[in-house]
């Protein structure tokens, strides 16, 4: 009889190195023993200093409650749409767009230096530069590869994952390729 080994690894792109998923992953594995638990739990058990899970929070609550107003802007920008009205056919339709998008710019600091600043940016100003635009493209290439990795694994889902793999990512290459042009 075989017997599987349960690794722990960090998800592509995460912060975490693959050894503190495996000691992050292993503590709540063990500590939760397969029941459900929420975020709060997992605080709840990283607040004592001796937890494993201690040095991935800040317990610094002027700095933390800061970092969550950060998160909350973040939250408020990216649930901002616009409604478009397109008349097609002689019927008219709402399209919901994004009001803004998260884009890095480059700016020239004041010693003349080329600096890349993440920002926010108005949809209609994304959209009338090739290099911002080719920036939110990216971003959805990105996001259609890495939903096609989570979920292939399900055999419920592999259609759709062979269908994003064969005809949707390849239009999003076509369209990479002509803002090179």
């Amino acid at each position: 009889m075989a017997t599987a080994v349960k690794t722990f690894r960090a998800r592509p792109g995460s912060r975490l190195s693959d050894e503190d998923a495996e000691l992050a992953g292993r503590f709540i594995d063990e500590r939760f023993d397969g029941e459900p638990f929420e975020p709060a739990d997992v605080v709840a058990a990283a607040r004592p200093k001796r937890s494993v899970l201690h040095r991935y929070f800040d317990w610094d609550d002027a700095f933390a409650s800061e970092q969550w107003r950060l998160e909350q802007a973040r939250k408020l920008v990216g649930a901002i749409v616009y409604e478009v009205v397109v008349v097609d056919d002689g019927e008219e339709k709402k399209q919901p767009s994004r009001a803004y998008h998260h884009v890095v710019v480059t700016e020239e600091d004041d010693d003349g230096e080329q600096i890349r600043r993440p920002v926010y940016l108005q949809a209609e100003v994304v959209w009338s530069r090739p290099d911002l635009a080719k920036q939110v493209i990216l971003k959805a290439q990105h996001e259609l590869r890495s939903w096609g990795e989570r979920y292939r694994q399900y055999s419920q889902l592999a259609d759709v994952v062979e269908e994003i793999d064969r005809r949707v990512l390849p239009l999003l290459d076509e369209l990479l390729e002509e803002d090179d042009d």
